[in-house]
């Protein structure tokens, strides 16, 4: 039960939420308001961020609009939200009545504490205070019917994999650096096989094919890309697919090559690197990444940002 791609009703849900968990014995809080956690989530309040308003409200009538249609307007989750009205006016009329963009107010309704959220006439508070109890009982559901399940298995897994392997399997890095290898290497996959790269020809191709209505607007492109179309080296490699051993959490980490210099950034992984939360399928499991000459490419055709693109570079 998520808020929807907006970060102003995430900020109303997390200080609803702390005024109601810290008034509870620590034991038993969520686990991200335990006394151990609570100060770095009161200072993560309290730092000023970048907010801008056309975005949120674009963002939030988008995630109020898929809810709906994927929900139906009868779910408990949808007429919390809408209360019965439509997307962009109550996305619209919630960011543009809410001062929770601002630290210092979210800093003085979380210093209040319950007598403050209860006083509270945001919109996105009101929002949040309706959204809060739909949330907790998915929560509690997840927890208890697959994080569950999953930790058990996993457990097993862990020892099955021990008991084969022994100390010869190297560690996950869950919040330690690794450095993992492999090359750019294509695999099979539905008859055929998968291209190492893809190119701006293809991006391109794709809005073309699909236009921009299909999938929700999936396949749309925004407009500074359409505009500069024409500007753009079509042959210039967007994307590759690389055999190395991530999982989730990897994302935005550097690909360099035998030169140490930076190729690529990735930033996600095929369909059938799953399973690699368990073991690592050299012949079909890659990586995704963003390759630095499409990045290059951006700043300099689209968004008109050389200087950067050339900083970048070292040049």
């Amino acid at each position: 039960m998520n808020t929807r791609n907006s970060s102003l009703l995430g900020a109303a849900l997390t200080l609803v939420r702390m005024s109601d968990e810290v008034a509870k014995p620590d034991e038993k809080r969520l686990a991200e308001f335990k006394d151990a956690r609570l100060p770095a989530m009161k200072a993560q309040m309290a730092v000023k961020r970048p907010f801008y308003k056309d975005m949120e409200i674009a963002l939030f009538t988008d995630g109020l609009k898929e809810a709906q249609e994927q929900l139906g307007a009868n779910h408990p989750f949808v007429k919390a939200l809408l209360g019965g009205k439509n997307p962009a006016e109550v996305a619209k009329a919630a960011v543009e009545g809410s001062k929770l963009s601002d630290p210092a107010v979210r800093k003085e309704i979380m210093d209040g504490g319950k007598k403050a959220i209860d006083a509270s006439t945001d919109p996105m508070i009101q929002l949040a205070k309706k959204l809060d109890p739909l949330s907790r009982a998915t929560r509690k559901t997840q927890e208890e019917k697959v994080n569950a399940v999953i930790e058990e298995q996993g457990g097993r897994i862990a020892r099955a994999r021990f008991a084969v392997y022994g100390k010869e399997t190297y560690p996950d890095a869950t919040f330690t650096l690794r450095i993992t290898y492999g090359d750019v290497r294509s695999y099979g996959a539905n008859g055929t096989l998968m291209q190492p790269f893809t190119t701006m020809a293809g991006l391109y191709d794709r809005a073309w094919g699909w236009g921009p209505t299909a999938e929700r607007g999936a396949w749309e492109l925004p407009p500074k890309w359409v505009e500069h179309q024409k500007d753009v080296d079509m042959a210039t490699p967007l994307d590759f697919i690389h055999a190395v051993d991530i999982i989730g959490g990897n994302s935005g980490s550097p690909v360099v090559d035998k030169k140490g210099e930076l190729v690529g950034l990735i930033f996600d992984g095929n369909i059938e690197s799953l399973p690699g939360r368990y073991f690592y399928d050299e012949k079909v499991n890659r990586a995704v990444s963003v390759d630095a000459r499409a990045i290059q490419e951006a700043l300099k055709k689209v968004y008109g940002a050389s200087a950067l693109a050339d900083e970048l570079a070292g040049k």
